[in-house]
């Protein structure tokens, strides 16, 4: 009545709209997903693209007896000392550099 176009002529239509608004989403996610990385990127920096992994030596055990022992572990080039007593949580003391020698002898 108002419009005069054929059935054919206003499917043709249809999908041309249809595909112009499907390109223009995906374009549009295109665009955030770069904009996303891209502040990803510089907030990390590197690390966001290279995981560094922890470095966890044993240096040392002493075993004070069945149930008792200190191991002195190395982790990221810090010395860490974990005392396991019966019966008790594990404590856990981080040495500086200063309480430590370089080749292992405690300082006075």
């Amino acid at each position: 009545m108002f419009g005069t176009t054929s059935a054919p002529e206003t499917q043709e239509l249809d999908m041309a709209i249809s595909f112009e608004k499907i390109f223009i989403v995906a374009g549009f996610l295109l665009i955030l997903l770069a904009v996303q990385l891209f502040f990803k990127l510089r907030a990390n920096g590197e690390e966001f693209l290279r995981k560094k992994s922890s470095q966890i030596s044993l240096k040392s055990r002493l075993n004070l007896s069945s149930k008792e022992r200190v191991d002195l572990l190395e982790v990221d080039g810090k010395s860490i000392l974990i005392v396991f007593a019966r019966n008790a949580q594990p404590s856990i003391l981080e040495f500086s550099d200063d309480v430590i020698a370089p080749e292992g002898r405690h300082l006075s």
